[in-house]
């Protein structure tokens, strides 16, 4: 089953209530960070994100509240003595910042960094492996290019219908009925067969909305997604200013999700105007009801 940990969910300055933006989403075989603001690491560290778990990091924008933790968090894994080859995807543009950085910096990663920057202007699956696919989806924002991404299990894990099992039943038998293979005992009797203590949990669908303008035709990629984690910077009456400022207001986001028919919605990218947040969830219910807050530190079951 992926999750999702929060690790910031402030928008462009420096607020001592939230951090920049920042989301770790982990999927069994793969862990995947979106956004890196000032101060990931850290956050990683408050939340039990391992760094040394981390296989790849996905850059919506190069806005400085998404990008600008990246350096130190590299540099961090480089100092931890990190060896495993980090994937890395990203408007092209970064690649230029962090290679001056290495030679100001004068640093040599003990780690391959396999950087591909992410398509311009066109949307596509730019990652796939055995199990997920992510495909870009083209945001409207003040700076281009600026990304949300979707990210679709294409196949999933056996589970264990724990109920039905002793509770002493040995870890390497969990293991192997997960693999699908049948447990028999030493004189090869059947004890357990695969597919009637395990079964295949739902395919899970995450879209997550970067910075941008609210766009309705979004509907047809992120229809009945699990989750959508969408910028929800303003509140409802300050919309003239998302239109000008490239955002979106809380309705805005509770809007498209009804639309779309997603199960859950989550709201992120706070304004530092904001104190309190706790008015914009309930705005953004009274279009959607299945609305919550981004909250630091809080781990979201997808499914």
């Amino acid at each position: 089953m992926p999750t999702l940990k929060i690790l910031g969910t402030g928008s462009s300055t420096a607020s001592l209530l939230r951090c920049p933006s920042a989301i770790s989403v982990v999927f069994p075989h793969k862990q995947i960070l979106v956004d890196c603001g000032e101060n990931t690491q850290i956050q990683m560290l408050r939340y039990g994100v391992k760094a040394s778990k981390l296989d790849m990091i996905l850059i919506s924008h190069l806005h400085p509240d998404h990008y600008l933790g990246i350096f130190s968090l590299l540099n961090s894994m480089n100092v931890n003595k990190r060896t495993k080859p980090l994937q890395l995807f990203a408007p092209a543009d970064l690649l230029d910042l962090l290679r001056l950085n290495f030679k100001v910096s004068q640093a040599i990663l003990n780690y391959a960094i396999d950087f591909k920057a992410l398509p311009d202007e066109k949307e596509e699956i730019f990652y796939e492996d055995e199990w997920i696919t992510i495909k870009n989806m083209q945001m409207q924002h003040r700076i281009k290019p600026c990304n949300g991404f979707l990210i679709e299990e294409k196949n999933t894990r056996r589970s264990i219908y724990a109920d039905k099992l002793p509770k002493d039943t040995p870890p390497e038998t969990y293991v192997n009925l997960k693999n699908g293979l049948d447990i028999k005992d030493e004189n090869n009797v059947l004890l357990y067969k695969a597919e009637e203590y395990t079964y295949f949990p739902k395919k899970s669908k995450i879209a997550l909305c970067a910075d941008t303008r609210y766009l309705p035709h979004l509907v047809n990629q992120i229809k009945e997604a699990d989750i959508l984690y969408h910028e929800a910077t303003f509140e409802d009456a300050l919309e003239e200013k998302a239109v000008t400022t490239f955002h979106s207001t809380t309705k805005q986001a509770a809007t498209l999700a009804k639309n779309a028919n997603v199960k859950k919605l989550i709201i992120s990218h706070f304004s530092a105007r904001y104190q309190s947040v706790n008015f914009l969830l309930e705005e953004a219910k009274s279009v959607f009801e299945p609305t919550f807050l981004a909250i630091e530190g809080e781990e979201i079951n997808v499914n």
